[in-house]
């Protein structure tokens, strides 16, 4: 009987302990790279080569991976 109230209470603690990384750890790092892929794919297919410079192009990605960050809860 104590043997099972162990085990109960080890596996409690490793799905609690489980949550909490995916939550904190994976779920972040998962919406930071598919946020930075579609910031770079949108800035590409909302401009063109010859209408904006290196530096406006950066700043474009940079606003659509703020702009997705916020959508999907990272920041304010």
């Amino acid at each position: 009987m104590k043997n099972w109230f162990r085990i109960i209470l080890l596996i409690i603690v490793l799905a609690v302990l489980g949550g909490v990384f995916y939550w904190y750890e994976w779920r972040p790092s998962q919406i930071r790279i598919r946020c930075n892929d579609s910031a770079f794919n949108s800035s590409m297919a909302s401009t063109d080569a010859s209408s904006y410079t290196q530096n406006g192009r950066m700043e474009l990605k940079d606003k659509f991976y703020k702009d997705c960050l916020r959508y999907e809860g990272l920041e304010k």
